[in-house]
C-alpha cells in the first residue's frame, strides 16, 4: 500500500482517462473508479490521501459516496 495515492471517482471513462494523462509524471499514484460502489472497495483496500469525486453519478452521488468513504477511512 502507498500512502500517495489520489482517488479520482466519475461515471464518465473518458474524464478518468484524461485525469490518468494529465497527471502520469507525478509523484503520486493514480486511482480511478466509475462509481461509488467500486471507489468504497478501494477506498477499504488502499491507503489513500485524496480523493476527488463528481458529485451527478448513478447509482450514488458523489456525496453519498465520500461520507461513506469517510466512514470507512477518516
Amino acid at each position: 500500500m502507498s500512502d500517495n495515492s489520489v482517488l479520482f471517482v466519475d461515471d464518465e471513462q473518458n474524464v478518468l482517462n484524461a485525469l490518468e494523462r494529465l497527471f502520469d509524471d507525478e509523484e503520486f499514484r493514480i486511482l480511478t473508479a466509475t462509481n461509488g460502489k467500486d471507489a468504497l472497495e478501494l477506498v477499504k483496500n488502499e491507503n489513500i490521501a485524496v480523493i476527488v469525486s463528481d458529485n451527478c453519478m448513478p447509482g450514488m452521488q458523489g456525496v453519498k459516496f465520500l461520507a461513506k468513504a469517510r466512514t470507512i477511512s477518516p
